[in-house]
């Protein structure tokens, strides 16, 4: 039997471009009943450890592949993926900051902003952890934090 190859290009458009896209799409089709709801939120509160994995190894593709894999099978909305925390309540942003991750920092913090201000068991945010460990990535984020941005509400 003979198989076709078909390369797939990824490296039309930015990862920006792309990852963004993939994200809002997810967002738009959130096929949850009752996106964010407290049962939801409650039920799913810890971090999917397939979540955490992709996040701590840093590829922002396969990042978002584990969003979009998580979302469907589990049928979570992109708030309640995003509200899990892992047992010291580190958020995703946490831990992608933790890491050095850039990129998937930069992702989750602009479609999720209120995570840049929630705090872990220790009572630091996901930047603040970072300062205290070493100085790389925070000012790498810090000028596209206090860049202003446009809010649209959904």
């Amino acid at each position: 039997m003979d198989h076709l190859n078909i390369p797939i290009d990824m490296s039309n458009g930015s990862w920006r471009e792309r990852c963004n896209q993939r994200i809002h799409n997810l967002k738009a089709n959130d096929n949850s009943s009752i996106p964010n709801s407290s049962g939801e939120r409650q039920a799913n509160k810890h971090m999917i450890p397939e979540l955490y994995d992709a996040t701590k190894e840093g590829d922002v593709d396969h990042f978002v592949d584990a969003l979009e894999r998580v979302s469907h099978e589990k049928k979570l909305s992109m708030t309640a993926i995003f509200d899990q925390a892992t047992p010291a309540e580190n958020s995703i942003l946490h831990v992608a900051i933790k890491f050095g991750h850039e990129e998937i920092a930069e992702l989750v913090a602009h479609h999720f902003p209120t995570l840049l201000n929630r705090r872990n068991i220790n009572g630091d945010t996901a930047t603040s952890c970072r300062c205290q460990n070493s100085e790389g990535i925070i000012f790498r984020l810090a000028p596209w934090l206090l860049r202003p941005r446009k809010w649209h509400i959904i």
